[in-house]
């Protein structure tokens, strides 16, 4: 006869078994804001080579920002993600949001908002935030938001702005599936309103996650990247280097997400914008037994 004590240790691992992951799932993502302002931009033969760039490293999701011309919108599209949200158009303004998501994956559903707060220039476009919950190939559902905060000097009215985001992740994101936010806020990681960010969306950051204090990660950098250098000088705007894009992520309560990379993309010559890209893998782990099973095979 077995005893007690054995059949209950037996059915504990019964329970606790299908609450191991059995199959991990990586997610790529890629960040970039394509420097397609519509005044003071050169060459723009550069979105053409920065999406055959994008395409080539075969990311499942690119979040963009600064894509408000024509020619932007050709170029900033891709067979290999078909799927495709954008942000606010520009009607009544001049210039539209210029943001986008293309995704391999499914759109269940979108929303956008359109910021009400903004500072000099930044007024002439209609500038916000986009969200889009995903259906990946297993059925499970993902959020994924992208953004272009103010570019002017007040963290005030980036947190404004956030505000409203989190308003619409309130009303529109599926409450239980994980998290994927990224874009260019203009801000870097010391500032209040990035204490804001990481405290309203209680969210992590992918760099962090992955690198240690000895690497800046610079996303924007005048003194190195010349496009970056024209720009500030015909501005009239200090030269600076920071690290200003995110990639933001957030698990869900039967779906972990946990960054295993990141790096920092287009630094050298060729360079596709005044801005460097970001790419972040994951990987997608069940966390309860309902989602133990695997979720899709790459």
């Amino acid at each position: 006869m077995i005893p007690k004590s054995i059949l209950r240790i037996v059915a504990l691992l019964a329970f606790l078994v299908p609450l191991i992951p059995a199959h991990a799932v990586t997610l790529k993502v890629a960040q970039f804001n394509t420097w397609g302002v519509p005044v003071v931009v050169k060459d723009t033969f550069r979105y053409w080579e920065a999406m055959e760039a994008l395409e080539a490293r075969d990311p499942d999701i690119i979040f963009l920002q600064e894509v408000f011309t024509r020619k932007g919108r050709g170029a900033f599209r891709s067979e290999q993600t078909p799927y495709e949200v954008r942000g606010p158009r520009a009607f009544p303004k001049p210039v539209s949001s210029g943001i986008r998501i293309l995704s391999k994956f499914p759109v269940l559903s979108s929303a956008q908002v359109s910021f009400c707060d903004c500072t000099a220039a930044d007024c002439f476009s209609k500038k916000g935030a986009v969200i889009a919950v995903l259906e990946l190939p297993g059925g499970e559902h993902l959020n994924v938001v992208t953004t272009h905060l103010d570019a002017g000097t007040k963290d005030s009215v980036r947190i404004s702005q956030m505000l409203q985001i989190k308003s619409m992740l309130d009303t529109y994101a599926d409450p239980d599936a994980p998290l994927l936010f990224a874009g260019d806020f203009n801000f870097n990681d010391r500032s209040e309103g990035y204490e804001k960010l990481i405290e309203l969306f209680l969210a992590s950051d992918t760099w962090l996650a992955t690198h240690d204090s000895t690497e800046p990660g610079y996303t924007y950098d005048a003194y190195e990247n010349r496009y970056a250098r024209d720009y500030s000088i015909q501005t009239n705007t200090p030269l600076m280097k920071d690290r200003i894009d995110f990639v933001l992520y957030r698990s869900g309560k039967s779906i972990g997400l946990h960054p295993t990379r990141s790096e920092i993309l287009f630094r050298s010559e060729p360079l596709y914008s005044d801005h460097y890209g970001i790419e972040a893998e994951f990987e997608l782990k069940p966390l309860t037994r309902s989602a133990s099973f695997p979720l899709f095979s790459n």
